[in-house]
């Protein structure tokens, strides 16, 4: 049947009138509802190209896209099954597609509209778990209003149905053998369009958010330039191995902005590549002109201080609603909150007096200016308040806790803990929020030991005033941390999944604290080498906060390395080496060069590069690390001491034993004083000397180290340790049983070789084949 033999014919309550166009997944017919008496479009679907599941799948995704009812999306009115033909009633739309609109010269302010309009389908159909999978100027529409619809989601991911490599030409003839078509190409379980397909996608591999995002930047760039991504007249077999290794045309004549987001959105690498809401934000700010991009920032940094400070009142609030029936209480706080209020709005004012040009230093101010201002000030005032005084004060903690800055945010909330102890009951919430806190910074500063009591005894304070709040869900996740690194997993566990079922209550529970919690409990499985467990949830923990606070949140930076950490330690560096770089790119950005945050992840990547082998890299990261950590949480903080021990495995690894040792001792000192001589990170580093000491030729030096480095991991629950030392532990049983030679191997990226570690056992005497 040719697609003119249609003309005429009656599918359902709907008369095809008209042929529309011909496509390589079918024809596409104007079409008149006889029932509704409207005009549709009705795309005949090439017989065979659904199969019952692909069919199922497709329609989900459909009745999804029916309910958003974007106005740049075309709307699925109906699938009409046939015996010979499916069809899909679509929206007619009047206009030109945007492959047509591009040889025509569009200006730029069309250009741009159409870049935003087509993001910001993405940013909806992503959140919905929707992906095109063929996104390219030919699935655009472009009405004669300049509004955008995007044609055929869902399409792309339903016409897979079978694993072999099959070709379809648009003309509808066969291909020839083992010819390539730059339409429609299917292969095993890919099918899209060659000219705007991401390298993951042409390689087969599992097609993600950001392989649309891919596609949008090589549509970006057609449209901006007017011409292709790929260099014309390239053989078809050429093009898909460009297209695997993503080689495209440079871009070139554009604003260094907009060029910028080109390359960003083109990068081979899926995990480096900007999010849609990202790229909105993006084209935003090209929009702007410099003068609204100063005042923007301006702007942005201002509002920064004053959110930060109506952060730490707005629990106060909250509180004071929380215990509005106890009406004997009721004037008095009233009066006190009334002038709480007032003493804060003159505070606010005296601080950003700072930016007057008048009695700053420059043009501009800092926002750390503006801090440790705040900080300074607070000292001399509010004497006659002291509960306003404790609120600021632990405001400004957290903020100086965010920094990085530990030590003058641990005084600050001291100072807060100690006058609502001595003006509040000691059962108050607001006691509880201010040992949160002060917890948080000690178990930031390394001192779980400190921190443990004053987060359980937030914990007792909220459990009897707070049953159930978001408030006890936070300080349960807190304790957990400090739990965690104490090495008490099993109580760690507990105070996780209680958190994560006090928000799952909630109505409706905090996207952003959930994802938070699933981050947390998601790194302590992959602390214990549980990396089935551990990664759907920090998958899922990635989209909630993605939606939540957007792509460079500080949080969510955190959450991208410790899924790069799950597929390092797997040996599936590849997907590891793109999530490292892209959170490193967040916090580089966000918190800037030299916070302690930002040192976890460059350590993290040195990490990768060792195992790869590529040891200038890793040294250049960590020695970058070990300054950042020197300087940031000093000499004896457990950070420092993991860099320090990552930096002595490059060295030992290039042969520099010399260079190695020293950083090894160092990092053992501080392990032994802030973990304790019989922890598992002093027994790690104790194997590493052994092992540097024995290929000193040093054996007798050797052998005492490495004996009390066994019988620390002989007294060590495994579920307890890190994946380090499991993997450790895990071989010194590797004669015992079967499930240790398991965990061995699926460990073996993390410390010593299997093989170097046996062999230095058999030269050193000692069982680890008993």
């Amino acid at each position: 049947m040719t697609e003119h033999d249609l003309l005429g014919r009656q599918v359902g309550h709907f008369r095809i009138v008209d042929l529309l166009g011909v496509g390589g997944m079918g024809s596409v017919y104007a079409g008149f509802d006889e029932r509704l008496q409207r005009r549709v479009a009705l795309k005949a679907l090439q017989q065979g190209m659904l199969d019952e599941a692909s069919k199922a799948r497709f329609l989900r995704e459909a009745r999804v896209l029916s309910q958003l009812k974007h106005p740049h999306i075309c709307q699925i009115h109906d699938f009409l099954e046939g015996t010979d033909q499916d069809f899909l009633v679509l929206e007619l739309i009047d206009g030109r597609n945007l492959k047509e609109l591009i040889a025509s010269r569009l200006d730029s302010a069309a250009k741009m509209r159409i870049a935003r309009q087509l993001a910001e389908v993405l940013v909806v159909t992503h959140a919905k778990g929707i992906i095109h999978r063929d996104l390219k100027p030919a699935n655009v529409m472009v009405t004669p209003e300049g509004e955008v619809k995007v044609l055929d989601f869902g399409l792309a991911r339903a016409a897979v149905g079978h694993e072999d490599v099959t070709m379809a030409r648009s003309d509808g003839a066969s291909p020839a053998p083992g010819g390539f078509t730059n339409d429609v190409t299917r292969m095993g379980m890919v099918i899209g369009t060659l000219s705007y397909m991401s390298p993951e996608q042409a390689r087969g591999e599992p097609v993600t958010t950001a392989s649309d995002l891919f596609s949008y930047g090589l549509v970006l760039q057609e449209l901006f330039t007017g011409r292709s991504a790929y260099q014309p007249g390239l053989a078809q077999a050429d093009q898909l191995e460009r297209a695997k290794a993503g080689e495209t045309v440079p871009v070139t004549g554009l604003d260094a902005d907009l060029t910028a987001l080109i390359n960003r959105l083109k990068d081979p690498a899926a995990a480096v590549r900007p999010t849609a809401l990202d790229t909105v934000d993006w084209l935003d700010r090209i929009e702007a002109t410099p003068h609204v991009r100063r005042r923007r920032m301006l702007a942005w940094g201002a509002a920064a201080i004053l959110a930060l400070v109506a952060i730490g009142m707005s629990y106060q609030t909250w509180r004071i609603k929380l215990q509005a029936q106890r009406i004997a209480e009721e004037a008095s706080r009233a009066n006190r909150e009334a002038q709480s209020a007032k003493e804060v709005s003159e505070f606010l004012v005296n601080v950003f007096e700072v930016s007057d040009p008048g009695q700053s230093r420059g043009e501009t101010v800092t926002a750390r200016e503006l801090l440790d201002k705040a900080a300074r000030d607070i000292e001399g005032r509010l004497s006659d308040q002291p509960l306003v005084k404790a609120r600021l004060e632990l405001t400004l903690a957290t903020v100086y806790k965010s920094l990085g800055l530990f030590d003058p945010a641990l005084s600050l909330a001291g100072n807060s803990l100690d006058l609502r102890r001595k003006h509040l009951a000691a059962t108050d919430p607001a006691v509880a929020e201010s040992l949160r806190q002060l917890g948080n910074i000690r178990s930031l500063r390394g001192e779980h030991d400190q921190a443990v009591p004053l987060l359980r005894s937030a914990v007792e304070i909220e459990e009897r005033a707070l049953p159930e709040s978001p408030a006890l869900a936070a300080t349960l996740n807190d304790l957990g941390v400090a739990e965690r690194n104490q090495g008490k997993g099993a109580d760690a566990e507990r105070h996780y999944l209680r958190a994560l079922q006090i928000y799952d209550k909630a109505a409706p529970p905090d996207v952003a604290d959930v994802a938070e919690a699933l981050g947390d409990l998601a790194y302590l499985y992959y602390t214990q080498a549980k990396y089935a467990q551990a990664e759907p949830l920090l998958l899922r923990a990635i989209a909630g906060l993605e939606k939540a606070r957007g792509p460079n949140d500080p949080r969510l930076a955190v959450v991208l390395s410790q899924l790069g950490g799950v597929y390092r330690d797997q040996g599936k560096s590849a997907l590891a080496e793109p999530l490292f770089l892209r959170s490193i790119g967040i916090q580089e950005k966000v918190l800037g060069p030299n916070h302690p945050f930002l040192a976890l992840r460059l350590d993290g990547l040195a990490r990768i590069y060792t195992d790869q082998e590529r040891y200038a890299q890793a040294e250049a990261l960590l020695l970058r690390a070990v300054a950042i950590e020197e300087k940031a949480v000093g000499a004896n903080h457990v950070w420092l001491a993991q860099s320090l021990n990552n930096l002595a495995l490059v060295y030992r690894d290039e042969g520099k034993l010399g260079a190695a040792e020293p950083l090894a001792l160092r990092s053992l000192t501080i392990f032994e004083k802030a973990r304790g001589p019989e922890s598992i990170d002093t027994a790690a580093e104790l194997v590493l000397l052994a092992d540097l000491n024995l290929r000193n030729h040093k054996p007798d030096q050797a052998a005492p180290l490495f004996a009390r480095a066994l019988r620390i991991y002989d007294k060590t629950p495994p579920k307890d340790a890190y994946p380090r030392s499991l993997y450790v532990k895990a071989l010194d049983l590797a004669g015992r049983s079967d499930e240790a030679r398991i965990k061995a191997e699926q460990l073996r990226a993390l410390g010593f070789g299997r093989r170097d570690f046996l062999e230095l056992c058999r030269k050193l005497g000692v069982g680890a084949e008993r």
